[in-house]
């Protein structure tokens, strides 16, 4: 895995002071160069990815968050449950189950990750060694913290507590699939063969235990990885009112946990700007309106109705940046504490 940092969602370069992913870098491989945007350095990063976690401006040429979590759901619809780890804990020759996900850290995904599963009630497990972790040479000492800060949100924002589990599942044979040791006697060994001969013959037992598919799924869960670090390279030149404006992807998660559980969303505080209309006059001048938030905004949430001419704003879309409150000739915008509902 490759980690590189985009342009898209780091406002440093518009005046941001913002040092959240030096900071949380467990290796101090993450600079402010003379642009004042940030730069990885290669020969010291770890690839933990716990900057992925903090910040939407870093990708990996593997998988995005969005994907990430329809992943999780598609396993743990084929399979009842998913389990998520950390890669180093997978020793040498265990070959795990399909519905594990292992990850380079279990602190590179953000909180809304985990509020997203637990919103959707899907059955996730956790498979977390803290011995293990606090000696980690990849992400200690930043993982351990991040992650109970992580399971702490989820707890408090769901009522659920992110359920920890004592091993990790190993992907099982035909044989141990039907002939659990200390589960069968002889009475039904001869039934359960049957059956497990009525799935092979239907196909069942291929459709579970088959790769092909998830294989399938991992190739254009990289293709579009690969193709947003492609895109975000591109984009480094552009002027900001010119790159593609789209949610980040915390966005897009927050906007999936409305959606799914309204009731969890009106717990989670989030900034978001508000608009005085006594001050607001559409930035008027006398060759027209120039709209000089809507130039400002990245997520494109402050636009023109161009039926009326005057300023839409788009509540769901907007991140909190800041960005059009210091563009606002008349100060008629703020950032205001609400929630997600």
């Amino acid at each position: 895995m490759n980690i590189a940092p985009l342009t898209d969602w780091c406002f440093r370069d518009r005046g941001s002071t913002c040092t959240r992913c030096e900071r949380a870098c467990p290796k101090q491989a993450i600079s402010f160069g003379e642009d004042n945007m940030p730069h990885i350095d290669a020969a010291v990063c770890s690839q933990c990815g716990i900057c992925l976690g903090i910040c939407d401006n870093f990708a990996n040429d593997e998988v995005g968050v969005v994907d990430l979590v329809q992943r999780a759901i598609y396993l743990e619809e084929r399979f009842g449950f998913v389990c998520f780890c950390c890669e180093d804990t997978l020793f040498e020759g265990f070959d795990p189950a399909l519905n594990v996900i292992s990850l380079p850290c279990l602190a590179s995904l953000p909180p809304q990750f985990w509020i997203l599963l637990s919103a959707r009630n899907l059955d996730v497990r956790v498979y977390l060694d803290r011995v293990a972790c606090e000696n980690c040479p990849r992400s200690a000492p930043a993982a351990l913290p991040l992650w109970d800060y992580v399971s702490r949100v989820t707890e408090e924002t769901t009522g659920r507590a992110l359920q920890i589990t004592d091993d990790v599942p190993e992907k099982a044979n035909l044989v141990t699939q039907f002939m659990k040791a200390g589960t069968l006697d002889r009475r039904s060994l001869v039934p359960n063969a049957l059956e497990g001969a009525e799935e092979i013959a239907n196909g069942d037992y291929a459709r579970r235990t088959s790769d092909a598919s998830l294989e399938a799924r991992l190739r254009r869960e990289k293709m579009r990885a690969q193709g947003r670090v492609r895109r975000g390279d591109c984009h480094k030149d552009l002027p900001s009112q010119l790159a593609a404006r789209v949610s980040p992807p915390k966005r897009l998660l927050e906007e999936s946990i409305v959606q799914a559980a309204p009731d969890i969303a009106a717990r989670m505080a989030r900034l978001c700007s508000v608009t005085d209309a006594r001050l607001c006059d559409n930035c008027a001048e006398p060759t027209g309106k120039s709209f000089a938030c809507t130039v400002a905004c990245p997520t494109n949430a402050r636009r023109i109705d161009h039926g009326t001419e005057t300023l839409s704003f788009a509540r769901v879309h907007c991140i909190g940046c800041g960005l059009c409150v210091a563009t606002c000739p008349h100060h008629a915008i703020t950032l205001e504490q609400t929630t997600l509902a």
